[in-house]
């Protein structure tokens, strides 16, 4: 499950991301997002593009996942 803010949740309602897909509209102009993946690869793909206007909300795993690439990513430009 993916949550999207006003901003992404256009872009998001435009298109079919994934056959599974099921779009539930949120409170202040959100919109969650909900697919079934065998692969967690797409999805972090697919997440990471939106940057701050996506979020991972369940399974915990996939949320932590996510979390642990997004914070080596903000080390590599503490280091730059």
């Amino acid at each position: 499950m993916i949550h999207f803010d006003a901003l992404a949740a256009g872009y998001v309602r435009e298109r079919q991301w994934h056959p599974s897909q099921k779009l539930t509209d949120l409170s202040g102009g959100g919109l969650e997002l909900r697919v079934t993946l065998v692969s967690s690869v797409e999805l972090e793909r697919f997440v990471l593009a939106w940057a701050e206007h996506a979020q991972v909300v369940a399974p915990p795993e996939r949320r932590n996942r996510l979390e642990g690439r997004l914070k080596a990513a903000r080390k590599a430009y503490d280091t730059a």
